[in-house]
């Protein structure tokens, strides 16, 4: 009966560890894009899932900081690449 009892443990604790690493599983990052309104004509932000982030347009004058700090995180305040479009 002992025995039974340490095996039946045994696997329960198994299995614990198991479903403990599955949930703590990370998900894969995306691409992500983001259209922002700047007035006339929209912004890009590009955030790659090895964390970069590329902005394509600005707009016309400061409203493009506005919406970056709806859609870059508090501690990330860094673009890693901006292209500017003609016109």
């Amino acid at each position: 009966m002992k025995n039974q009892l340490k095996i039946l443990i045994g696997l329960l604790l198994i299995a614990l560890i198991i479903w403990f690493l599955v949930l703590n599983q990370r998900p894969e990052r995306i691409l992500e894009t983001d259209f922002l309104d700047v007035g006339q004509g929209d912004a890009i932000l590009i955030k790659t899932p090895k964390g970069q982030t590329v902005l394509i347009d600005g707009g016309p004058d400061n409203k493009v900081l506005e919406k970056l700090g709806k859609y870059l995180q508090p501690l990330q305040k860094r673009i890693d690449l901006i292209i500017l479009t003609p016109f």
